[in-house]
């Protein structure tokens, strides 16, 4: 009974580092004014998409944009919105627009974030390293009840070497205080 409680515990406890682990890495997503400062600093030319795109990777590789045959978008944290992000729209030459695609539009590119899913990948392994450690943890614990147990089996055991005889109420008597003595 004991050995299930601490497997519940560690795994309990890997729960919930690894729902942890989740909840920190969905905030990735630029301040709508952090997005606005970065695109500030880009020169508003013909070719402004693929400098976006080339600044935002370089600069900000954890930040989402999408590349359009017509435009570039760039996502950021808008937690009044339903569906937690909002969007800005640039043409080629860095003019912001609607979103549309009027004469036809197609995804070329979508940036999700290189170093995102790297550090995600680094922390879902550190995740099963630490639930690893937890189980081996859990083993040593089950190893030092079995310990214990052979520990009380031996001094059981000891208490008949010298007797030539035992009566059986003397057998429960010992048992009694050497199996149950610490309930």
């Amino acid at each position: 009974m004991k050995i299930k409680r601490i497997l519940c515990i560690a795994l309990l406890i890997s729960l919930i580092a690894a729902i942890s682990v989740s909840a920190q890495t969905e905030k990735d997503l630029p301040t709508n004014e952090e997005l606005t400062k970065f695109l500030e600093g880009i020169p508003k030319e013909p070719g402004f998409i693929s400098t976006a795109a080339n600044a935002a990777v370089k600069e900000h590789p954890t930040w989402p944009w999408d590349k359009w045959t017509n435009s570039i978008s760039f996502y950021y944290e808008n937690v009044g919105s339903p569906k937690g992000y909002g969007s800005i729209y640039f043409d080629d030459t860095g003019k912001k627009i609607t979103p549309s695609c009027v004469g036809g539009c197609e995804l070329l590119q979508s940036h999700t974030g290189l170093e995102k899913a790297e550090k995600e990948n680094k922390e879902v392994k550190e995740t099963k390293k630490d639930t690893k450690k937890s189980k081996q943890s859990s083993l040593n614990i089950v190893k030092e009840q079995k310990t214990d147990e052979e520990e009380k089996l031996d001094e059981f055991m000891k208490f008949f070497e010298n007797k030539d005889s035992v009566s059986l109420e003397e057998i429960r008597a010992h048992a009694k205080d050497v199996f149950f003595g610490d309930v």
